[in-house]
């Protein structure tokens, strides 16, 4: 690019500076978060800021900074050659445009897929996906990670964040994953409470004990030690919102939360009956 005079002090033309510099960043996972990531360009350690200020105001340097994903990127790209209005007809009156859903192994064909916001998780698995590997049925979808549940009766409800948000979901970052009638829901809700305490940053107190709260408590399921499990996971979970420098903490209380509710015969049977008094 900067042979062809595309990149440089003069891109494009004397004077008309335009330059990108790649930056090898940690493969933690909150390194992601647009503060963390200012902090590791700045050769700091990547976790994230408190805010305010916000990036616009006090980014990188010091300086205002706009910080976006590729995803959005791709999304300028394509604005910047059809415009806005033709960007603005594709998805739902609120959800503009297109979102990337990565399907995994549990269908015949796992990969990545863009779909424009209003379509369904059942034309996703169905159609795109080629349904499930198992040839059984779809009995609930996790939009993403850091998202609740949905149900199999909501298969046809068009995907956007207006439609999921009255549902206790949102369509995240389109990681979808599956469960079947085979899945074992607490283990799942296990398995997403041990990321999320292992890739905290560790730097918030109130992160800390929420993440690896929630692994002993449904550790405490998985051992039958009774009720008393959903009361102390929402309360813990109540106690610590919005106490992080990130969105984490929330995006690690909302599976867990959802799953209990969603599945709560599951988890009911899982933990046992309640323990006689000694």
């Amino acid at each position: 690019l900067r042979q062809a005079g595309l990149l440089g002090n003069d891109a494009l033309g004397p004077g008309r500076a335009f330059d990108i510099a790649i930056h090898r960043a940690p493969l933690t996972y909150v390194a992601g978060e647009e503060t963390a990531a200012l902090n590791s360009i700045e050769q700091k350690p990547a976790k994230p800021r408190k805010k305010p200020p916000f990036p616009g105001e006090a980014g990188l340097f010091g300086k205002p900074t706009t910080v976006n994903n590729v995803e959005t990127l791709a999304h300028v790209a394509w604005i910047a050659r059809h415009g806005a209005a033709a960007f603005a007809a594709i998805g739902t009156a609120q959800s503009k445009g297109t979102l990337l859903f990565t399907l995994g192994d549990e269908v015949r064909r796992p990969g990545v897929y863009e779909l424009p916001f209003g379509a369904t998780y059942r034309h996703l698995v169905d159609q795109h996906g080629g349904g499930l590997r198992s040839g059984g049925n779809v009995r609930a979808v996790l939009p993403a990670m850091s998202c609740g549940f949905l149900l199999a009766e909501h298969l046809d409800v068009p995907i956007a964040y207006e439609t999921l948000a009255p549902l206790g979901s949102s369509p995240g970052c389109g990681g979808v994953r599956i469960v079947e009638g085979t899945t074992d829901v607490v283990a799942l809700a296990l398995e997403i409470a041990t990321f999320f305490m292992k890739e905290q940053c560790g730097q918030c107190p109130p992160c800390r004990m929420e993440t690896n709260q929630f692994v002993h408590i449904l550790k405490g399921v998985q051992q039958r030690q009774g009720p008393g499990y959903a009361e102390k996971l929402q309360k813990l979970a109540e106690f610590n919102r919005k106490k992080g420098n990130c969105s984490l903490i929330e995006m690690a209380a909302a599976p867990v939360l959802s799953a209990v509710r969603v599945f709560a015969a599951e988890f009911a049977a899982a933990a046992g009956p309640q323990r006689a008094e000694s």
